[in-house]
């Protein structure tokens, strides 16, 4: 990624006999969306399962709270621009990245099911892909390319369970 935006996507979606371009859709969006509910089984703050956000570890990973069968949300509406494999935290995973404005994007990673492809719009809580083990949800913000801290995009609703926590997630 470049300046927040993957180099070479080419995806042209036809509608209606008109052409498509989903980046453009997205990047004319210059307010940041308040990301919202990731997992359909209900992974919330009280799932966050690593105590800090680092440059080691930028990223914060749940609990998944289900044996079998929870999806990931999309946490808001957005444009999947990467679909793909690679290893984090010494694992082999799928990933998905969802472009959600011109600034900001959100990334899943540890699905074992992908079910978007490059170029899908999806809305918010549309499941991206589905795991069936009780493994952590590795999930990450990026703001202009960037890994930053999820907190400060989180809706209030989600912000909301970190009141009883003893630990700040952002250090």
């Amino acid at each position: 990624m470049k300046d927040g935006w993957i180099i070479g996507l080419t995806m042209i979606l036809t509608a209606c006999g008109q052409v498509v371009d989903p980046i453009s859709t997205v990047a004319g969006e210059t307010t940041i969306p308040q990301l919202g509910q990731i997992n359909s089984t209900g992974a919330n703050f009280g799932n966050l399962l690593q105590t800090s956000f680092s440059p080691s570890a930028p990223y914060w990973v749940f609990n998944t709270g289900a044996a079998f069968g929870g999806s990931y949300l999309s946490p808001a509406n957005g444009v999947v621009t990467e679909v793909g494999l690679t290893t984090i935290a010494s694992t082999q995973t799928n990933f998905v990245t969802i472009v959600h404005s011109a600034r900001l994007s959100s990334r899943f990673y540890g699905i074992q099911t992908v079910s978007v492809r490059l170029g899908d719009f999806v809305s918010v809580g549309q499941a991206v892909g589905a795991f069936f083990n009780s493994s952590g949800i590795i999930f990450q913000v990026l703001l202009d390319g960037r890994p930053v801290c999820p907190l400060s995009f989180m809706s209030d609703a989600f912000r909301a369970n970190f009141s009883s926590f003893s630990f700040n997630p952002c250090l």
